[in-house]
């Protein structure tokens, strides 16, 4: 399985870095980074199902949002 990023979620994710860089600890980013990883594993792994984009091809999406 590949995992592509839209450019909308590559751009926000660098705004997020340059805040996290300015606000958070080194310590605090490395777990952030681990738990984004654990999470990409259980992509990867199929423990969640995602929507069909197109069953023809195969790809899959979700949207990550904030809970408010």
């Amino acid at each position: 399985m590949k995992i592509i990023y839209s450019q909308t979620a590559l751009k926000t994710l660098d705004l997020i870095i340059e805040f996290l860089e300015k606000k958070w600890t080194s310590k605090q980013i490395e777990n952030l980074k681990n738990d984004i990883f654990k999470f990409e594993q259980t992509i990867f792994d199929n423990l969640i199902a995602h929507q069909f984009y197109s069953k023809a091809t195969e790809i899959r999406f979700m949207l990550i949002a904030r809970d408010k």
